[in-house]
């Protein structure tokens, strides 16, 4: 009681872009993340801070001779259930620029969730960049099917 949830998490990302195609670097990256999540009545506020590491990049390929920096990234947002099964939210997310020739990216996203009490959980998105380093426009649907949580 009177204590946020704490949700602990790490990432790897596998490299499977195409490098020949200018599409990723080869390499691993590994991400920890602590996010923080407080209900307030049928509102929410949440946030989180994190840390990637970028990898070494092989020193033969289209990406041999680029240097990427590890980043700090961080969100802040608020959530509002609409009924037991609708929730609505926005989040403000920061990612740190991983080199001199990129910018720092700040997105807006929007997004809407059905959750059934079956455990099946369906959330649209929608958003917009900030920055050069911003996507213009993202939106995505996850489909997630899993145990019920606590909020």
């Amino acid at each position: 009681p009177g204590m946020p949830y704490v949700d602990v998490g790490a990432k790897i990302k596998f490299p499977t872009a195409d490098e020949d195609d200018g599409l990723g670097t080869g390499a691993y990256d590994y991400t920890l993340r602590v996010d923080l999540y407080e209900p307030i009545g049928k509102f929410a506020l949440l946030g989180g801070v994190g840390y990637t590491f970028k990898g070494d990049i092989e020193p033969s390929g289209d990406s041999a001779g680029l240097v990427l920096d590890d980043i700090i990234l961080g969100s802040l947002g608020a959530e509002y259930r609409l009924t037991r099964a609708w929730l609505s939210g926005v989040s403000l997310d920061y990612t740190q620029a991983s080199s001199e020739f990129s910018e720092d990216a700040w997105d807006l996203t929007g997004y809407l969730n059905w959750r059934s009490t079956e455990g099946l959980s369906l959330t649209g998105t929608l958003g917009t960049g900030f920055t050069n380093g911003s996507a213009e426009l993202v939106g995505g649907l996850s489909i997630i099917y899993g145990f019920n949580s606590p909020f």
